[in-house]
């Protein structure tokens, strides 16, 4: 599987748009650990429990905005949803033939947390962003 297989989705407005030219994304699961060594335990080695599950992560894209592309995430529509706290989807398709596969799909609400424009001389211009999971981050299901 190669990277521009994995896409990332905010539903806005009712529809769910991909981010236009994007470049890249991560995502981010992180269990908390906490440690629950007591003075009954031997052997000099610490004991750990699971704690609260989060996630996050970030994506970049050139900056577009295409009037005539309705259907997918613009440059100034990403930047309309920071501070927000949208549905997001994220899937990983084998290829353009199979972009409605339901297999490697995940869904949940994060906040769009930051959104920054940058480029050096001479290259394009691009924008990242970073987003902090709010809630269960779930495998997709055609509910969504």
């Amino acid at each position: 599987m190669k990277g521009q297989n994995l896409r990332f989705a905010i539903l806005a407005n009712g529809q769910r748009k991909y981010i236009a030219a994007a470049l890249s994304f991560d995502l981010d699961v992180q269990v908390d650990t906490e440690e629950s060594s007591n003075k009954d335990v031997t052997g000099g080695y610490k004991t750990y429990e699971t704690g609260l599950i989060g996630w996050s992560g970030s994506g970049q894209a050139n900056y577009v905005n295409d009037e005539g592309d309705t259907e997918a995430m613009q440059a100034d529509d990403m930047f309309m949803q920071v501070g927000k706290r949208v549905s997001v989807t994220f899937d990983m398709t084998t290829g353009e033939k199979n972009r409605d596969n339901q297999t490697g799909k995940y869904h949940g609400y994060a906040i769009i947390t930051s959104w920054k424009v940058s480029a050096q001389n001479g290259s394009k211009v691009n924008y990242d962003f970073s987003f902090q999971g709010s809630g269960p981050l779930e495998t997709y299901s055609t509910e969504h």
